[in-house]
């Protein structure tokens, strides 16, 4: 199994130079994963935008499984990931 969201979160680290979310500690983290959107520089091109956004976004459907039963039955498979035009 793949955790594509947290290989999104590395992602973002490594073009950008800082995490994706903040919070002075675990509970606002948690909570601005939840809520918050990050935010994409204007240096990064269109393509690593548009990695980061696919990769990033499957929190938030897997937050919404989480409530309605199990991720299994929700999760986002490996093909669907790896069929975006950006995949390498």
């Amino acid at each position: 199994m793949v955790d594509w969201w947290s290989y999104g979160v590395l992602l973002y680290e490594m073009l950008v130079g800082q995490p994706p979310f903040d919070g002075d500690d675990e509970d606002e983290l948690f909570i601005a994963i939840q809520q918050d959107h990050p935010c994409y520089p204007a240096s990064l091109s269109k393509e690593a935008q548009n990695i980061l956004k696919g990769k990033l976004k499957m929190l938030h459907a897997n937050l919404e499984c989480d409530l309605a039963g199990p991720v299994a039955k929700c999760g986002t498979s490996s093909s669907r990931v790896l069929a975006g035009s950006w995949s390498v």
